[in-house]
């Protein structure tokens, strides 16, 4: 049991702590409020929180993209629709839209930035990172100047 639970999360007070706070911050939303956001604004927020939160979840399930991901998503039906259930507002499939747009965005990005920062590893551990131009001293000239396998 406890590797599972160091292989899929990285529990720490920070994390804890982090995902708290965005817990806490989810649920007062209304209440910290004193008149509702206009539309678009409130949209914004939804993208921002639920952006937030992936990045939390990403760190607390030891930078695994795939179940941050899909928890993120989750978590943002399951708000929207307890949402819809438990208050007097309507649902409104755009805050639905928000939601999923800030947790891929926020997934599509951690995931470029992972791939790129893997790659310059492959690169400097295979010693490919020198960058210096290379001067030719002489130009190839003849049918093979271009290697192809049809050249071969």
């Amino acid at each position: 049991m406890k590797h599972l639970v160091t292989r899929y999360f990285y529990l720490s007070s920070v994390n804890l702590a982090l995902l708290g706070a965005a817990a806490i911050l989810g649920v007062m939303w209304d209440q910290l409020l004193v008149s509702p956001l206009p539309d678009p604004l409130d949209k914004l927020v939804h993208l921002c929180y639920f952006a937030a939160l992936t990045v939390i979840l990403y760190r607390l399930m030891n930078k695994n993209i795939i179940p941050a991901f899909l928890c993120a998503f989750a978590l943002g039906i399951l708000g929207e629709c307890l949402h819809g259930l438990l208050t007097s507002d309507p649902i409104q499939v755009m805050d639905f839209v928000a939601n999923g747009l800030g947790v891929t965005a926020t997934v599509s990005l951690m995931g470029l930035i992972r791939s790129e920062s893997e790659a310059l590893q492959r690169c400097i551990a295979r010693s490919e990172h020198d960058l210096r131009p290379i001067r030719i001293k002489e130009p190839v000239q003849g049918p093979r100047r271009f290697m192809s396998p049809l050249n071969r």
